[in-house]
């Protein structure tokens, strides 16, 4: 690349290293959300078995951290009870797995439990549960659950609509340990 007269020559960039402050910040955020540093890269390791299609190796490191409770785990082993690979293809365990992941607010998972509730896949279909879920997948950014839940909302009543949205709002106004068994069919915990 030709340098330009009048612009001084840049210096050959570096990686950057990450100061410790940054370090110490990734570590809180990481205990905060329930993921360590070794679960994080057990993670990584059971993606790259799964990337070569060694099922069995990839379940082998998901089903303990997903027992454990960390959510990323819950719900790579409900997609894997969803597609079959390492597991039996059951929709009703994908069910039970994503909605754990799904009830951390895990948003990927939230966003799954929409289709799952649209597909009535593993659970009855239910219009306002998909909705809900959509909805607090929406919250977090998602811009494709958006897109799902305005689809969906053109085939709802405005009560219906209403009643998704305040079942979100429910779902999101409690704290994380009481979120599992509100009352609500959403809330129902997968044993």
């Amino acid at each position: 690349m030709p340098i330009h007269p009048m612009r001084p020559a840049k210096a050959p960039r570096r990686k950057p290293r990450p100061s410790l402050r940054t370090l110490l910040l990734l570590l809180l955020l990481a205990g905060l959300t329930g993921i360590t540093p070794a679960a994080a890269d057990d993670l990584e390791r059971a993606l790259e078995h799964f990337e070569a299609e060694r099922y069995g190796d990839a379940l082998a490191i998901i089903e303990p951290l997903a027992d454990a409770g960390h959510p990323r785990a819950q719900f790579y082993l409900g997609s894997m009870y969803h597609s079959g690979h390492g597991v039996e293809q059951d929709h009703e365990r994908e069910a039970e797995w994503i909605r754990r992941s799904a009830e951390q607010g895990f948003a990927w998972a939230q966003n799954m439990m929409g289709r799952i509730y649209l597909a009535g896949r593993g659970v009855e279909p239910d219009a306002i549960e998909a909705h809900m879920w959509f909805n607090l997948a929406t919250a977090q950014g998602l811009h494709f659950a958006y897109q799902a839940r305005e689809r969906i909302a053109e085939h709802m009543t405005d009560d219906e609509i209403t009643t998704a949205v305040e079942r979100a709002r429910a779902w999101q106004a409690k704290p994380e340990g009481d979120r599992e068994d509100d009352g609500t069919e959403s809330g129902t915990s997968p044993e």
